[in-house]
């Protein structure tokens, strides 16, 4: 080796003698639980837990129940009040800062305090894991697997086959593009909002459209419960992704949940704007209608 190829090597910018890079490793990484489709995780809350949290990305931040906040001894920050996916605002307090362990690490949290009892959530639930921690890290959500890792902004996993596509972030919310087609020559382009916290498909107005329709109770989370309309909308598509003939709720504002979220590796990547999505089932599997009698949509 010659002089100068030694002293690169000495500042560490040749690779070692056997030619592999050291692997990214996750801060945090854990195998999650299911409840449906939705995501189940341990957390700690400044130490002390484990506690039982769903992993909520539509969350724009942490949420932990008053009872749990109670037995935390948590100080109040201030007074507020949040909106969910039903109707009407709900009261919240922000608590002071506090850290939230996750898979091994932790990242600080300035999470609400909310009263959960009325949300249909699995009876040890103590809170949620919100959008804070993909705003700020990369993560990858692996549903055959049921594993959550989370990184460093500046270190991406190695991603494989699949598709990027533009994420935004802003106010503790992230959104993907997707163009809807609710019935034949109509096309919509959203921008839906990124909820691992429902079970849902896709969740837009427009689906009151459809030539199908089934009236039923739409909502299923923070708010009050509503009546509206369910549609089986003809085409969602995802960047290079088409689903057909699926079934969503017709509510405000445009979302997209597990229901088809859960068919691929997801790697939230926010820190550089983009979202990498790789199938990891089948895609055109069926999508049934709420429940509710099935119409005509007679106003067409």
């Amino acid at each position: 080796m010659s002089i100068r190829l030694m002293a690169i090597a000495a500042l560490g910018l040749l690779p070692s003698c056997g030619g592999v890079a050291d692997p990214v490793r996750p801060l945090g990484s854990l195998e999650y639980r299911r409840d449906g489709k939705l995501i189940m995780a341990e957390v700690r809350i400044n130490g002390a837990g484990p506690y039982w949290f769903i992993v909520d990305s539509g969350a724009s931040r942490s949420v932990i129940d008053p009872r749990l906040a109670s037995e935390l001894r948590l100080k109040i920050a201030s007074q507020s009040s949040v909106t969910g996916t039903g109707t009407g605002a709900v009261a919240a307090a922000i608590a002071e800062p506090l850290r939230i362990a996750l898979g091994g690490a932790d990242y600080a949290s300035e999470p609400y305090v909310i009263d959960l009892s009325g949300a249909p959530l699995p009876k040890e639930v103590r809170g949620l894991v919100g959008s804070e921690l993909f705003a700020r890290h990369v993560v990858r959500l692996d549903p055959t697997n049921r594993r959550l890792d989370w990184y460093a902004p500046d270190r991406v996993p190695p991603l494989g086959k699949g598709a990027f596509l533009p994420l935004t972030s802003t106010g503790g919310k992230l959104y993907l593009p997707a163009t809807i087609e609710p019935r034949a020559g109509i096309l919509l382009k959203r921008e839906l909002r990124i909820d691992t916290g429902s079970e849902s498909s896709v969740n837009d107005p427009s689906a009151a459209s459809a030539p199908l329709v089934a009236s039923t109770t739409l909502g299923g989370g923070l708010g009050a419960n509503f009546e509206g309309v369910s549609g089986k909308y003809r085409s969602v598509r995802l960047g290079p992704y088409r689903f057909t003939d699926i079934w969503g709720p017709g509510g405000n504002p445009p979302a997209i949940g597990m229901e088809l979220l859960q068919r691929f590796v997801i790697t939230f990547d926010a820190p550089h704007d983009r979202i990498h999505l790789a199938p990891a089932g089948r895609l055109d599997a069926p999508v049934p209608h709420p429940p509710g009698t099935v119409r005509e949509n007679a106003g067409r």
